[in-house]
């Protein structure tokens, strides 16, 4: 009887393992309510996370494992309807990233390592110029649900 030898399972990452450490992420940055699958318009922001009141800045984070400029779109859109919206994509994959092309839109880089479960700042997002008080307070009330 031959022995084979076992050789250890790598396990494929999920988007659902990003969102955890994004929404601890969310709360260290002051969000006090975050909501996963937020309706704007046609789309589900992935997570979305604001503070009470109306001076608490909101953030919405698209998730991704590979497809970074779907992601860079789908953040694009959010930037209408909060201050902040970032890309989390797994480390790996964050950190080959062409940050010249996020950094002209505004739209912020999160890599996440999920054998830890720690999220570093690769970019920071930049106030959107493009939001707005309606949509953001649609949002806000959402998150209130």
């Amino acid at each position: 009887m031959r022995l084979l030898k076992k050789t250890p399972r790598v396990k494929k990452i999920a988007e659902s393992d990003l969102s955890t450490p994004i929404r601890r992420f969310l709360n260290n940055e002051g969000c006090t309510h975050v909501k996963q699958e937020l309706q704007f318009f046609d789309r589900s922001i992935d997570l979305y996370g604001g503070a009470c009141g109306e001076e608490g800045k909101t953030i919405a984070v698209e998730l991704k494992l590979t497809k970074w400029q779907k992601a860079l779109q789908q953040a694009a859109l959010y930037q209408l309807c909060c201050d902040y919206a970032y890309v989390a994509m797994p480390q790996k994959v964050a950190t080959a990233l062409e940050l010249a092309t996020f950094r002209a839109a505004g739209i912020g880089i999160l890599a996440v390592d999920t054998s830890s479960d720690t999220v570093q700042v690769l970019l920071p997002a930049i106030l959107s110029k493009r939001s707005n008080a309606h949509h953001i307070g649609a949002c806000k009330e959402m998150l209130r649900r």
